[in-house]
């Protein structure tokens, strides 16, 4: 079917291009190969031919295979300046400054490769340490106590650094080892696999982090340098898309993704997930030291947020100017104005970039300000030939999106007063309908009407103030808009509001209900019939309590109410049915 060959069409497209994100990575990993010098052990001539004709004889080199070369002076001082060579070569390897701090800038790939190819160095340099030619050379030295040119072989390799960086190497290589950075840099799906990367990439480090001595100090530059190449990965990905020209509902897709990557790098304080946070608390918890880490993402998060309000406030002024001018004029000033903003890198992080975002968007302004006249203008005529309150409720809600920019609150902030004023009567009508309670109001005759009992019709006549009350902050809301809570007289409504709204809470009501109920005893004595002669007449008298028919009544209301009324008052009930 069409289906199912979109669906092969787009998994293979999905497979190419991680094919491709895995070629670019590899390509990019040569150029960022960490280039420790190959140690190079210069040997004597006098002392190479003395080992080949030995390994030709098939025995070990002696010294005394040398002759009198081992007690000349010449050849001695020859010999020694060429192991000072050996430690000056080994020196650049064991005593580079990498071994204590990272340089500025490196990335994550690097530091791994670093320590991993340290190791590899140090070996080979061991290996020649103990080559024949390198021994004999040592061993004619001693032989003619030139000992100040064999000491620092003597002492392990301690005053060259070989020992120590050995030490190191063993020790950071249990973190090293296995670091899975290449997940992070070749992923191409930014809302699943970069989240699922970064929750790997702290899972490894607090569990390698337990059994190493990595420090502290260099674990705040390593994190540094994740974080960097994060940004990288995700400023690529997102270069790509295009985020300023794909369509909006696409956009608002790009954006969760986005916050998804952020929240991910964060983490749970315990995870899983992990993320830096948890590794922050555990390096805290083993270490009793703080991480302070210079975040550079957190400039990219900030960006994509104002990018994120710029495109949803350009939506809605788009929305609005569809659904309410008549004339094209109006559309195409907006979509002129856009054209500034769409012609700017607007994932530019640089200061350069930062300005020039800021003139893009101040030009946006000015050329959506002639629309937002002509809107304003519009609304004002709609609100002044509105027949009533809810004619204006309903105008105020087509243009709620754009209730808060300057100019259209400025337009309409008599009108707004207007209708909030009429709103805080209404609200204080409930009030006094509440204060008035259940008992005495109309509502209870009615309930009465429909066979409802007196805690039901309690609960159901809280329940419709309730309703009320949602509706007129609904109504607030398209007076103010979405961010009505902020708005200073929002808040004035809000506080009148909210302590009626709690007080309307039935959960005490029907809980002091279950409470008499199950101490009440419902269960019946005696005959259910009794037959009584009154003056030659016969009545039957039924012995049965009334309250267990309300009780009945009572609990498939509540029921039906959504409320979980408990097993025993079923019970008591079913049996009254």
């Amino acid at each position: 079917t069409a289906d199912s060959r979109d669906t092969r069409l787009a998994s293979g497209i999905g497979a190419v291009s991680q094919k491709m994100a895995e070629l670019e990575h590899s390509l990019y990993s040569c150029k960022q190969e960490i280039q420790i010098e190959e140690v190079e052990l210069p040997i004597h001539p006098e002392i190479q031919a003395v080992v080949k004709q030995a390994q030709a004889n098939g025995k070990p080199v002696q010294v005394e295979d040398l002759g009198s070369l081992a007690s000349d002076r010449e050849f001695l001082n020859a010999l020694q300046s060429g192991v000072n060579v050996w430690i000056k070569n080994i020196q650049k390897v064991t005593k580079l400054e990498r071994l204590e701090v990272m340089p500025p800038m490196s990335t994550t790939s690097q530091e791994v490769k670093f320590w991993l190819e340290l190791e590899g160095a140090l070996d080979r340099i061991n290996e020649k340490l103990n080559s024949p030619g390198v021994q004999c050379t040592l061993a004619t030295l001693k032989r003619a106590k030139r000992f100040h040119a064999t000491v620092a072989f003597d002492s392990g390799g301690d005053t060259i650094g070989i020992k120590d960086a050995m030490e190191k190497v063993v020790d950071y290589k249990n973190l090293m080892k296995d670091f899975p950075i290449d997940a992070l840099l070749t992923a191409t799906d930014i809302g699943r696999q970069i989240p699922e990367a970064l929750n790997e990439i702290f899972s490894h480090l607090i569990k390698r982090a337990k059994n190493t001595d990595y420090p502290t100090k260099r674990f705040i530059q390593l994190l540094e340098a994740l974080a960097r190449d994060l940004r990288d990965k995700l400023l690529a990905l997102l270069q790509a898309k295009r985020m300023m020209d794909i369509d909006y509902p696409e956009f608002e897709t790009l954006i969760q993704e986005c916050h998804q990557v952020f929240r991910a790098w964060n983490g749970s304080h315990t995870g899983p997930p992990f993320g830096f946070d948890s590794f922050r608390d555990f390096i805290w918890n083993k270490r009793r030291k703080p991480l302070p880490v210079k975040i550079e993402l957190r400039a990219l998060e900030d960006r994509i947020t104002e990018i994120a309000t710029f495109r949803r406030e350009h939506e809605e002024l788009r929305t609005v100017i569809v659904s309410s001018l008549a004339s094209t004029g109006g559309r195409k000033e907006v979509a002129e104005a856009y054209q500034t903003v769409r012609s700017v890198d607007v994932l530019d992080l640089s200061e350069e970039g930062a300005t020039r975002w800021e003139i893009a968007r101040k030009k946006y302004a000015e050329h959506v300000d002639r629309v937002e006249s002509q809107i304003a203008s519009r609304l004002r005529d709609k609100l002044a030939t509105a027949k009533n309150a809810n004619e204006m409720f309903r105008i105020f809600g087509q243009f709620s999106a754009l209730l808060r920019r300057p100019r259209i609150v400025g337009a309409t902030r008599e009108y707004q007063t207007q209708l909030l004023k009429r709103v805080r009567e209404d609200i204080g009508v409930l009030h006094e309908k509440f204060i008035k309670t259940y008992a005495l109001s109309e509502e209870k005759y009615i309930s009465k009407l429909r066979d409802i009992p007196d805690t039901a019709g309690a609960i159901i006549w809280a329940q419709q103030i309730e309703r009320q009350l949602e509706l007129y902050k609904k109504r607030v809301e398209q007076v103010l808009g979405e961010d009505w809570t902020l708005d200073v007289e929002g808040q004035q409504l809000l506080k009148y509001v909210e302590p009626l709204k709690q007080k309307l809470n039935t959960d005490a009501l029907f809980k002091r209900w279950c409470a008499d109920t199950e101490a009440r005893n419902f269960e019946i004595s005696g005959r259910l019939l009794k037959i009584t002669k009154v003056h030659n007449r016969y009545s039957v008298d039924v012995n049965f309590d009334p309250k267990i028919i309300t009780l009945f009544k009572e609990v498939r209301n509540l029921q039906w109410l959504g409320k979980s009324v408990p097993i025993s008052i079923t019970i008591h009930s079913s049996s009254a049915e």
